[in-house]
């Protein structure tokens, strides 16, 4: 059942809903829900019950994920009061909902690439060439945005393909690793993060598509107190403090979920079965690349995998 309004509201029906979507360190689920999403919905609930006395009948802060492309349609139709997911404040978001102070340093959108990727001097060398991204998110913004500006020098535009919302930019890194993409957009830090598990990508720091991004809750624009709140609590509680960075290193630091990342085996499974992909592309009028992608996803292209 949906639900409106603002700070006081929340604390009255003494329900707080944090809307975020399942990825490594984030949020996922062993022994119970975990990551630093729920980290962070943990203490907000303990800081918003000690601010505002709430006694024995305390606020609950409740964790709900959803799809990426739904977190903002979620939120403004009232299911959900807070979206942390590791969003980019855009010109275009901000004309939908508000958000909180920063939680980040400055950031850059920057190309990365693999094994499979031919050679790139600039960015108008992907004139003609196929990103595969999540439409729902910035990335997709900025390779319109240069699309348009190659456009307008007579260049061909970028192509762009859909890739599942479920994808995270952890799993473009690992696909990008494999060879079963060529290349992505994602924001600088996390290749960064994971450099040691995925070795074979190149971050192309001189291939920049967005500079100065700045990562944010979101909330709906109707919500002074909220924003007032969430600031002061970020103040205190954000990356770079004593807990921030406690959160931080519990989980960005912890490659465990990695164990079995992808490697050689996974790249023979896809050399042998790339084949198949274009034959039955190629007769259902589907890409490729998406095709493996979504095999990828299931199984990591294991036929022994049942669902």
């Amino acid at each position: 059942m949906p639900h409106y309004g603002d700070l006081d509201t929340m604390v009255e029906r003494r329900t707080m809903r944090v809307l975020t979507v399942y990825g490594p360190g984030r949020y996922f689920l062993e022994d119970g829900p975990r990551g630093t999403v729920q980290e962070y919905a943990d203490k907000l609930q303990k800081v918003v019950n000690e601010a505002f006395k709430t006694g024995l009948l305390t606020v609950q802060v409740a964790v709900i994920p959803v799809a990426r492309d739904q977190l903002f349609t979620a939120l403004q139709a009232g299911y959900g009061d807070i979206v942390m997911a590791g969003t980019t404040i855009t010109d275009n978001r901000q004309a939908e909902v508000d958000f909180t102070n920063p939680v980040s340093k400055a950031l850059k959108e920057v190309l990365i690439t693999g094994p499979s990727a031919p050679r790139l001097g600039s960015l108008a060398d992907l004139s003609g060439k196929t990103v595969y991204l999540r439409l729902s998110s910035s990335y997709a913004e900025s390779v319109r945005e240069l699309s348009q500006k190659l456009i307008e020098q007579g260049q061909a535009p970028i192509r762009i393909e859909a890739v599942d919302e479920s994808l995270e930019d952890e799993d473009l890194i690992e696909m990008v690793d494999t060879g079963l993409l060529p290349w992505a957009v994602v924001d600088d830090y996390k290749p960064q993060m994971w450099r040691e598990v995925f070795t074979r990508v190149t971050v192309r720091d001189d291939l920049v598509l967005r500079e100065g991004a700045r990562l944010a809750w979101a909330i709906r624009p109707d919500s002074p107190q909220l924003k007032a709140f969430l600031n002061t609590f970020l103040k205190d509680n954000r990356e770079g403090t004593l807990f921030g960075n406690i959160i931080r290193n519990r989980y960005i630091r912890d490659f465990d979920w990695a164990e079995n990342a992808v490697g050689a085996e996974e790249l023979s499974r896809y050399r042998k079965l790339s084949a198949l992909f274009r034959k039955y592309g190629t007769d259902y009028g589907m890409d490729p690349t998406l095709l493996a992608a979504q095999g990828f996803q299931e199984s990591r292209l294991d036929q022994t995998v049942r669902s």
